[in-house]
């Protein structure tokens, strides 16, 4: 009889999937856009000016310590668009990436990436805007935020596929072929984000005759960056049960087997329990620390 000690994992695949959760942050994201769009009425451009954001604006609101001017343009620069082709192309995106990634890190986690993502970027806006060709230009609009969405995707979407060989794991999201799914492979619509923000960059400073823009490449890229890092960080984090401990990742593993079989939930922990020759309240422990991990299989 094999030992709990000697027991080895005997598949290397740790699947991400989609949780059966309503995309709540993705669609407040897409209403508080909607919203603000009609609090901009018919002038947008003349109240983009006075509420978003701007370099020389931040600057005196930070001297002044009118931090409530800063949260006023945090928010509004977040969600506004200039005219109405922009706030529908924005909300295409932001809810395609957004409803994706929010079912497969769960509410919580995507909250976190929506704050960062909402903030961060923005620091290297000031920083890439911080000259006098651009410290008067409005910058608005759910790029940047989209952005921090879409370096996540590339790391959660269908078919992504990160090799980790020193723990032989493989990381799928997916079971069918994105064809199945989307009748597209999912980086084409990442490619066709870049170049749907790309030009709303010139309809923006078009459409403004150039006192309004959407985003600086610095703040794009690092934006990416910092979805794509946190993404990764957060299936690191879910897969360190199987690196520190497969036994656990294993009878956690079967557990969940058995209760999409619609095995009720105790004689799923006995089962798990007797296939691994196990204490059911070890498993029923280790089931209980995985809740709030992502949801592996």
């Amino acid at each position: 009889m094999e030992s709990p000690s000697e027991y080895s994992l005997p598949a290397s695949k740790v699947t991400f999937e989609e949780r059966p959760i309503f995309p709540l942050i993705t669609i407040c994201l897409a209403l508080a856009s909607l919203v603000v769009f009609y609090i901009a009425g018919s002038n947008t451009s003349s109240w983009s000016t006075q509420h978003c954001f701007q370099t020389s604006v931040l600057y005196s609101a930070l001297s002044a310590h009118q931090y409530n001017k800063i949260l006023e343009m945090w928010l509004y620069s977040n969600l506004a668009a200039l005219f109405l082709w922009q706030l529908i192309g924005n909300l295409y995106f932001l809810c395609l990436f957004g409803v994706e990634v929010e079912k497969r890190l769960g509410s919580g986690r995507f909250i976190l990436l929506v704050l960062m993502g909402s903030f961060l970027p923005w620091i290297v806006q000031a920083w890439e805007a911080a000259n006098p060709a651009k410290m008067q230009t409005v910058f608005l609009g759910s790029s940047l935020l989209t952005f921090t969405i879409l370096g996540a995707y590339l790391v959660l979407a269908p078919n992504r596929a990160a090799n980790y060989s020193r723990q032989r794991f493989r990381v799928l999201n997916v079971k069918k072929p994105p064809s199945e799914q989307f009748g597209f492979h999912p980086r084409v619509f990442a490619i066709a984000f870049l170049i749907y923000a790309l030009g709303s960059h010139f309809a923006v400073a078009a459409f403004s005759n150039g006192t309004a823009d959407t985003i600086g490449l610095w703040s794009a890229l690092t934006a990416t960056f910092l979805g794509f890092n946190l993404a990764s960080f957060l299936i690191h984090s879910a897969l360190s049960t199987g690196q520190n401990d497969p036994l656990k990742l294993a009878a956690v593993k079967h557990y969940y087997d058995l209760i999409t079989l619609d095995v009720n939930p105790e004689d799923a922990l006995k089962g798990a329990a007797g296939a691994l020759k196990l204490p059911v309240d070890q498993v029923r422990r280790w089931v209980s620390q995985n809740k709030d991990r992502l949801k592996t299989s």
